[in-house]
């Protein structure tokens, strides 16, 4: 993400015809980038859970699933039947396909319409 949040910020700097555009750009970014961030920070939260678990039960069920989700994931990604991808969401896909030049193009375009 930081990557991603650079290129946000340089493109906003960028833009700014001035020191005094400075805040308004700061604000853009934030804007734009916040709803990504809380995302993918819940992401971290759930796989802090899963990943952390002592050995036991919950462990045993967490694995299950888990194997269950890669198969799922495989007969998808096969051909082979399943659920669409649309009824079984993949965060990873989300994050890795991710456009931050789409982003930051469509934030610009509606700051400064016609550019």
């Amino acid at each position: 993400m930081c990557v991603e949040d650079s290129e946000v910020l340089a493109l906003h700097l960028d833009t700014a015809q001035s020191t005094a555009d400075i805040p308004k750009m700061l604000y853009y970014f934030e804007k734009i980038r916040m709803s990504s961030i809380v995302k993918v920070a819940g992401y971290g939260r759930i796989g802090m859970h899963i990943w952390k678990l002592a050995g036991g039960k919950e462990q045993q069920v967490r694995d299950r699933n888990c194997k269950a989700e890669s198969d799922e994931r495989k007969r998808i990604r096969t051909g082979r039947g399943g659920a669409s991808k649309e009824a079984s969401p993949d965060p990873l896909r989300w994050v890795l396909s991710y456009d931050v030049f789409e982003e930051v193009s469509r934030s610009l375009l509606s700051l400064f319409p016609g550019c």
